[in-house]
């Protein structure tokens, strides 16, 4: 995590009056091809889901995310300008994924 995403960090919990919870995870990260559209549709409200190959978390040696973590997501200029909870996560076949939870 870069100093200003840190930062970002920090000021939303201050600004809550509150401290970052204890033993919580964050990453700060850019979504793929169009960050700054994904973005967007993130502050919107559209997008409330995304995706993955599970094969890249393996080739990274990556753990997959847990509910209960959060990241921060960056535009692509690695701003930070979004601060998201996971609260679910679940390991699908790609063509058995549901249309309900197909979300941009």
């Amino acid at each position: 995590m870069n100093h200003k995403s840190t930062l970002f960090w920090e000021s939303y919990w201050e600004e809550k009056s509150r401290k970052a919870p204890h033993h919580t995870s964050v990453s700060a990260w850019a979504f793929g091809a169009d960050p700054d559209h994904l973005l967007d549709l993130v502050q919107q409200g559209k997008k409330t889901a995304t995706c993955s190959g599970h094969i890249f978390y393996e080739m990274e040696q990556e753990p997959l995310s847990k509910a209960g973590q959060y990241a921060i997501i960056l535009d692509s200029q690695e701003e930070p300008k979004a601060l998201i909870e996971i609260t679910d996560v679940d390991v699908i076949q790609m063509n058995k994924v549901p249309e309900s939870r197909s979300i941009i």
